[in-house]
């Protein structure tokens, strides 16, 4: 969290309140109290510059389903056969024909083609 604006008690109850928004069902499974923060701080730019007149949560969570997409993954696993789909959480393991697989690679190709390059010297999440 960019402690850097807080100190003492202060950050203690932005902490608090960034770990109380993150553990909401809506967002527990979802994002991590870092991205809470970072939004936090955001929406506390936003406000003075009366860029939004959002609650603070509606602008985490518009923020969160901006950005937050779900995800599939095929991972091949060598010398397993399942009869039907075996869910462990959230994941859920499912047999894949070859054209599927085929199918996905192709996709993901596409996609991986089409991102734009990151910025040289930039972070990941663009708040570093």
């Amino acid at each position: 969290m960019r402690s850097e604006a807080f100190d003492g008690e202060d950050y203690h109850e932005f902490a608090q309140l960034v770990e109380s928004i993150q553990r909401t069902d809506a967002l527990r499974d979802r994002v991590s109290e870092r991205t809470i923060a970072d939004y936090a701080f955001d929406w506390f730019k936003e406000t003075r510059r009366l860029g939004t007149s959002l609650a603070l949560t509606d602008y985490i969570l518009e923020r969160v389903n901006a950005s937050v997409r779900p995800l599939e993954v095929c991972v091949p696993i060598a010398m397993l056969s399942l009869e039907s789909p075996v869910s462990i959480g959230r994941v859920i393991l499912r047999s894949v024909d070859r054209e599927t697989l085929d199918q996905v690679c192709v996709d993901s190709d596409a996609q991986r083609d089409q991102q734009q390059p990151l910025p040289v010297g930039g972070g990941l999440s663009g708040a570093d």
